[in-house]
């Protein structure tokens, strides 16, 4: 194995993770708000004039996909992440 690399240099976090850390945000703030929807999902009506149930969908979409994203970015030889911004 190689040396590490800090995690938020990766494509697995940027195109993975973060993607689905906003989406279980955005599904925990609709949870506690007793909201119809969440604020992302709101955001996505507001700004692409989607519908509710839409939008809806495509922040769940983003879940799936991001997983495709992570499980391939650890495929094969991967360095070790690290939580350190100074590796490289």
């Amino acid at each position: 194995m190689g040396t590490s690399i800090f995690i938020g240099y990766t494509r697995s976090f940027l195109l993975g993770i973060m993607p689905v850390l906003l989406s279980g945000l955005d599904a925990i703030l609709a949870i506690v708000e007793s909201g119809e929807t969440g604020p992302i999902t709101a955001l996505l009506v507001s700004v692409l004039g989607m519908d509710a149930e839409s939008a809806e969908g495509a922040v769940r979409l983003v879940g799936v996909v991001a997983g495709l994203i992570i499980a391939w970015e650890r495929s094969g030889r991967a360095r070790p992440y690290s939580l350190n911004p100074k590796d490289t």
